[in-house]
């Protein structure tokens, strides 16, 4: 449980625990660590992070600190998305598919699949696997005609380049037994 703070990266726990849609774990995470609200709204590579925080708090009924967590989201989005970018976890298509999960969360289909749909176009990978299921701000969406398009678009990414990108493998009990990664290198080309 608390430990989870204790180790080098503590957003591969948190980020196993949401892809279990695990929301009472994190909620409580959350609270074990007050300041975590502030690191996450300071550091663009934690933007993950404040989304399954945020999402948790909204699931488990904290709508007011789940806000704030997405008010300095949208900061930190907007921010990067200005100019160069800063950080190599928001490069245009990781950036758009993080805004896509902020405004799946605020429940806007609309501008959550155009944003998943420029990610997705521009050849973003989840970090997590290579479907829709795995970024659960789109859970509520799942019976839309876009949801199905999008995912069969990740999955034939994936295939097209199943060497290119990053994927981790989560396991039940991940929370208590630790994470497994599966890690691949990406194309020289």
């Amino acid at each position: 449980g608390v430990k989870v703070w204790d180790q080098p990266e503590p957003n591969v726990a948190i980020e196993a625990l949401a892809f279990e849609r695990d929301w009472e774990s994190i909620a409580l995470l959350y609270e074990a660590k007050p300041d975590i609200s502030a690191t996450v709204c300071t550091d663009p590579e934690l933007t993950q992070m404040a989304v399954s925080l945020a999402l948790a708090l909204r699931e488990t009924g904290r709508t007011a600190e789940g806000e704030r967590l997405l008010q300095c989201l949208r900061k930190i989005l907007t921010e990067q998305g200005r100019g160069e970018i800063r950080s190599p976890y928001l490069a245009f298509d990781w950036l758009n598919a993080v805004w896509a999960q902020v405004h799946a969360i605020e429940g806007d289909a609309n501008r959550a699949f155009s944003r998943m749909n420029r990610a997705v176009d521009s050849g973003a990978r989840t970090p997590f696997g290579h479907r829709m299921s795995d970024l659960p701000a789109f859970d509520r969406f799942r019976a839309h005609p876009e949801y199905a398009r999008l995912d069969a678009g990740l999955k034939q990414l994936m295939a097209e380049r199943p060497n290119n990108g990053m994927a981790l493998a989560f396991g039940a009990g991940l929370a208590m037994e630790g994470v497994r990664f599966a890690w691949t290198e990406g194309d020289a080309g």
